[in-house]
């Protein structure tokens, strides 16, 4: 169940992924942004998400060790 706060004009979705700083390569990258677009797409079609797609942000974080290596905001 997810709580809505009425003077906040807007809800977000974050999906973080995280790769170990010696396992880096930009291939392992590249795969860790697909797999959270893909999660993204999952939770956006889930009817209680969807009925507020229009005020819903959708954010990707993917860190490298401490780093944030890669944020990207969906539209």
């Amino acid at each position: 169940m997810i709580k809505r706060y009425e003077e906040v004009p807007y809800e977000a979705i974050i999906e973080v992924k995280y790769i170990k700083q010696k396992g880096y390569t930009e291939e392992k990258l590249k795969m860790k942004i697909k797999q959270a677009k893909e999660q993204i797409e999952k939770y956006k079609k889930s009817y209680e998400l969807n009925t507020k797609n229009e005020t819903m942000k959708k954010y990707i974080i993917v860190f490298v060790g401490k780093e944030a290596k890669y944020i990207e905001e969906i539209k």
